[in-house]
């Protein structure tokens, strides 16, 4: 997250749904949209906005692809 390799973060997909979890290890479903914005159920509906290998989230954090 932000950039800190400490700080991970993961998206799976168990077949059926996708689910997020954050740095803090709360997880969330997850919805894509087909403009490719990312709505997280579970945290208050935050969107993210797909950049190339990055999601960034409306919370002004980002989520990097390692």
């Amino acid at each position: 997250m932000n950039g800190d390799h400490n700080k991970r973060t993961e998206i799976n997909d168990n077949g059926r749904e996708l689910q997020g979890k954050n740095e803090d290890g709360k997880t969330s479903r997850l919805e894509v949209d087909r403009r490719g914005n990312v709505h997280a159920l579970d945290w208050n509906g935050i969107t993210g906005h797909l950049r190339g290998n990055r999601i960034e989230w409306d919370n002004g954090t980002t989520w990097t692809r390692g």
